[in-house]
């Protein structure tokens, strides 16, 4: 199957990442473990980990990846949504699939799923191919990222060496509950029988659940102690300076290419991470986290892009609910240097916009909502009269290029544009600003 091919195969299939304001989501394992098993079950063959979490869980995947790849290990890093290439999803030591090798993989699972669009989803179609392409390929380790939730997510097929929990908080609670405990028994279904799993400290409720999960299913769990195994480096700019003390090994400083000191949540929990993964023969000492930690890139979470043209920064974040909005508002409130700051937000319906606008306010007290051209974003004026509950000064405008140009002239050339709200706002940011 060709690129072309796949992409148009793709899309005959129900996707709810850009409708979920319209679809019912179908979250079961039946139809991906039949799949799977027709295709030869190549998810038993992967020595993988696999990561869930509200946020965190983004960042955590790509450090762990850049970290495997420092120490010289073939890795598999499978992700999503993408931003602005389908093949962002799926890479090899570091690097996109190519368009022939996406083409391909997909097609080997059409041999299976036929056209029975209304029998398999997009995510499980891709999730197939990705997993049958690192088994294909061999990779030393496949790092798998949750799409939603982790009991009866498509990913949630695989047999990992460690099962990964970061910060969990309020996000898609019309499918995994309106209560901690609950999204927190989504999330902790990934962890296994006899396996073992880090997790990032939790609130209390959350904590409680997956101990009571680990205990019965007799998996090994440890939290991440990040006010034990990192601390933040002063200095005086605005540079992400680390010192991490890893279990049994020397302490090595590390400037980090993503900002914010919430980071240091993260970075504990790859470094318990890669303890737990000990057990199974991965070995990686400090200088090899030190190099994986100073070259990891994720684009559109913390992305500081300075535009060719002129004018001011842009900060890209795809923070989209309550829990990253606010992670974001700390790290941009506790800046040493005080830029004026103008943001520019997009959000998805099924998302909890008001919440998300509170914890921003902090940021500043201008605002311009742009429009997205999906069903699922909310309209420009619509989302406006929510954010004027909090800010001081709303603007609208149709698109993010448009909202682009209003914030630039808002923040001033030594200013701050922040764009956040949706990964799809980020996304069509990236567009315009490349």
């Amino acid at each position: 199957m060709k690129y072309s091919e796949a992409i148009a195969y793709l899309d005959n299939f129900s996707n709810w990442e850009k409708r979920a304001h319209k679809l019912k989501a179908r979250f079961t394992l039946t139809q991906i473990r039949s799949l799977m098993s027709m295709m030869g079950n190549p998810q038993r063959s992967l020595k993988a980990v696999h990561i869930a979490g509200t946020v965190g869980k983004g960042s955590v995947c790509h450090m762990l990846e850049s970290v495997a790849r420092a120490a010289g290990y073939s890795t598999g890093l499978y992700t999503s949504p993408h931003l602005n290439d389908i093949r962002e999803r799926v890479r090899f030591d570091g690097e996109m699939i190519s368009k022939k090798a996406f083409g391909e993989a997909v097609g080997r699972v059409a041999q299976f799923a036929g056209r029975d669009f209304d029998k398999y989803t997009y995510f499980e179609i891709i999730t197939a191919a990705a997993i049958g392409e690192f088994a294909a390929r061999g990779v030393d380790i496949a790092i798998i990222e949750t799409g939603l939730g982790g009991r009866l997510d498509a990913t949630n097929i695989v047999e990992p060496l460690v099962s990964v929990i970061t910060t969990i908080g309020w996000d898609h609670q019309h499918v995994l509950g309106n209560r901690m405990t609950d999204i927190a028994r989504e999330k902790a279904g990934i962890i296994k029988s006899g396996g073992r799993a880090v997790s990032a400290p939790q609130r209390a409720p959350a904590a409680r659940v997956l101990r009571e999960v680990a205990e019965k299913k007799n998996a090994a769990l440890s939290f991440a102690a990040p006010e034990r195994l990192v601390t933040a480096v002063p200095n005086a700019c605005d540079s992400a300076i680390f010192r991490a003390r890893p279990k049994g090994l020397p302490k090595f400083d590390v400037l980090l290419p993503l900002e914010g000191e919430f980071q240091k949540i993260n970075m504990s929990v790859v470094m318990e991470t890669v303890d737990a993964l000990r057990a199974s023969g991965f070995y990686i000492d400090s200088e090899e986290m030190k190099r994986g930690f100073e070259s990891v890139e994720f684009p559109g979470r913390m992305e500081l892009v300075r535009p060719s043209g002129g004018g001011p920064d842009v900060l890209l974040d795809g923070a989209h609910n309550e829990t990253a909005a606010r992670a974001l508002a700390r790290h941009l409130s506790g800046r040493p240097s005080k830029p004026k700051i103008a943001l520019v937000v997009s959000m998805m319906k099924d998302k909890d916009a008001e919440s998300a606008l509170r914890e921003l306010r902090a940021i500043s007290g201008e605002i311009v909502v742009a429009g997205l051209p999906y069903d699922r974003a909310w309209e420009p004026e619509p989302l406006a009269k929510i954010a004027s509950i909090h800010f001081r000064k709303v603007r609208s405008a149709p698109d993010i290029a448009t909202a682009l140009k209003k914030a630039a002239e808002t923040a001033g050339a030594n200013g701050l544009v922040c764009v956040t709200g949706s990964l799809y706002a980020v996304a069509a940011a990236k567009e315009v600003l490349d």
